[in-house]
């Protein structure tokens, strides 16, 4: 066996990770980075100014829906994990599925070597002074799923994680977009317009969300109070997505991980989410007898009602035809100017 290691720098901190589904933004930020960032925390890893050298461990076999489930998943993993990752900070290195020496340290890698055996043996072996590992009940679902199954509103896992989350939000945008400007936008425009966002496009699943919107922009139409905006979010960059949510009053949209740039709104904001009111128990991913009973899938409510520093309103809709379950009407209307009231009060 080798008897010689490489030794990381000591600012250097080892964090391999197997990833739940990091070519999706919504899994990447909740079960990638957010149990990430908490365990760094954990350990108080982040005032020391270290380095963060992240390894994505492939998984073979792949387990399903994951990075490793196929190589067009692995691909879209690759390219899209590294446009999230700067969320974390610029201090850190992103590596994938079991990295070469020249990988970590380069081409002169031997001057990291400690120990050098007498016969030169190549070692695969590295040391680091720190390092963390295991994300496990630290992400935003723990033992449960996101919402598919009855059994996972039996009892909630992110509770008192509010604060969490809201150091979570602000961490991250202190990273993209530097902290002058994340200070500046958590001032939001007192006394201006309250922007309503509609995102569109954000699921594939079969709820249109354009009356919504167009009921609402007609309704608001002669309020110099507010804004209505419809919005593709992927057509956006992260910036821009990120700067756009963090100065809006309302969110509206379908729940799922398209919802994920919602942890941007601002403190005391109001995120409205549509969801399958007659889903089958398992999202489908059970065998189908008829007996199967019919579960509200209010994906991610776990997360989004611990989000204290939000309030989120869920609505329902039938997912076997492409339309609401109820048209854009008073309900929506109603629930607006309520929003918008108690944000009167509070001074927003």
């Amino acid at each position: 066996p080798p008897q010689s290691y490489y030794a990381l720098p000591d600012n250097v901190v080892l964090v391999p990770f197997h990833s739940m589904a990091g070519f999706n933004p919504g899994h990447l930020i909740w079960d990638d980075l957010f149990p990430l960032w908490t365990l760094l925390d954990v350990f108080d890893l982040w005032k020391q100014n270290k380095h963060m050298l992240y390894i994505r461990e492939g998984m073979n076999p792949g387990i399903w829906a994951t990075c490793d489930d196929s190589d067009a998943l692995h691909r879209r993993c690759e390219k899209t994990m590294p446009k999230f990752f700067p969320l974390m900070g610029s201090s850190h290195t992103l590596l994938f599925d079991k990295p070469s020496v020249e990988d970590i340290f380069g081409k002169d890698e031997n001057e990291n070597k400690d120990k050098v055996d007498a016969s030169n043996t190549p070692s695969r072996l590295i040391c680091a002074k720190e390092g963390v590992v295991g994300l496990g009940m630290m992400s935003d679902h723990g033992m449960k799923q996101h919402g598919w199954w009855i059994a996972d509103y039996e009892w909630n896992h992110n509770v008192g994680r509010g604060p969490q989350l809201w150091q979570f939000r602000n961490f991250m945008m202190e990273n993209l977009l530097g902290k002058a400007e994340a200070a500046a936008l958590q001032r939001r425009r007192r006394g201006g317009k309250h922007l309503l966002l509609f995102s569109q496009k954000s699921s594939a699943r079969p709820f249109d969300i354009a009356p919504f919107a167009e009921f609402v922009m007609e309704r608001f139409q002669n309020d110099d109070e507010v804004e209505v905006q419809r919005v593709v979010f992927a057509e956006m960059s992260l910036e821009e997505q990120v700067k756009l949510t963090a100065q809006a009053s309302m969110l509206f949209s379908i729940s799922g991980g398209g919802t994920v740039t919602g942890m941007f709104l601002p403190r005391g904001a109001s995120l409205v989410l549509w969801y399958e009111s007659d889903a089958q128990d398992g999202g489908g991913l059970v065998p189908e007898p008829n007996n199967i009973p019919k579960n509200a899938c209010r994906l991610d409510f776990d997360l989004w009602n611990n989000a204290g520093y939000i309030r989120t309103h869920w609505l329902p809709y039938t997912g076997e035809m492409w339309k609401p379950s109820f048209p854009p009407g008073p309900i929506v209307e109603n629930l607006i100017r309520h929003e918008l009231d108690i944000m009167a009060k509070q001074g927003y």
